[in-house]
């Protein structure tokens, strides 16, 4: 079908649609109506993308790096991972903005908007709701082992959105038998537990 006969096409079932709108009625119509509205958005998104010089995604992607979500989860550890999944990247340096510009940059010259815009729902809809603080003993432990298999970039997250209070980092210490006295500091004490945890991870990985 060319893009005249598509216009045609539009065209006259608007006409019948505006004509009969009263007479209309039905769930299969309405279902019907409804996929075709979806299907229409999701065209009028790709053609504007066109017009404005933008790949699929892109402007939508604009969008999401400026929403409150962005504000709020994707800050330096966040972008690291982001260019790290995305582009195999480190993250540039400079501001958050800046990095922010560099990143829709290079994701609309590889053509991955749409891409780009699946994996950041995601992740701000992770970073949102992180799973709970184990409590038992052997959860801990088992979270302790899952931690020593994280890079640094993603042990970087951990710390800052799940794992950020000190009475939660003490209670995984605890538990996996890392001493604490009353001068353990809380950056000193994620060293600890990033040196035991990557310990307990080689030694329980190749089992």
């Amino acid at each position: 079908m060319s893009y005249s006969e598509l216009s045609e096409r539009l065209s006259a079932l608007a006409i019948t649609v505006r004509e009969h709108q009263n007479r209309l009625e039905g769930k299969p119509l309405a279902t019907s109506a409804r996929k075709l509205n979806t299907a229409l958005a999701n065209f009028e998104k790709v053609l504007h993308d066109f017009f404005d010089g933008n790949g699929p995604g892109i402007r939508e992607l604009t969008d999401l790096l400026k929403s409150p979500q962005a504000r709020n989860h994707l800050k330096g550890p966040g972008l690291k991972i982001a260019f790290r999944d995305l582009l195999d990247k480190p993250l540039p340096e400079g501001t958050p903005a800046r990095a922010k510009a560099i990143f829709l940059e290079k994701i609309a010259k590889k053509e991955k908007g749409e891409e780009a815009v699946a994996y950041l729902r995601e992740f701000f809809l992770k970073a949102a709701a992180p799973a709970s603080i184990p409590k038992e003993k052997e959860a801990l432990q088992k979270e302790f082992v899952r931690l020593g298999g994280l890079d640094d970039t993603d042990l970087e997250l951990e710390f800052e959105k799940r794992w950020k209070k000190l009475t939660d980092l003490k209670k995984l210490a605890t538990a996996n038998g890392i001493t604490i006295t009353a001068k353990t500091s809380k950056e000193r004490l994620i060293d600890h537990i990033v040196h035991y945890a990557r310990r307990a991870h080689s030694n329980v990985g190749p089992r």
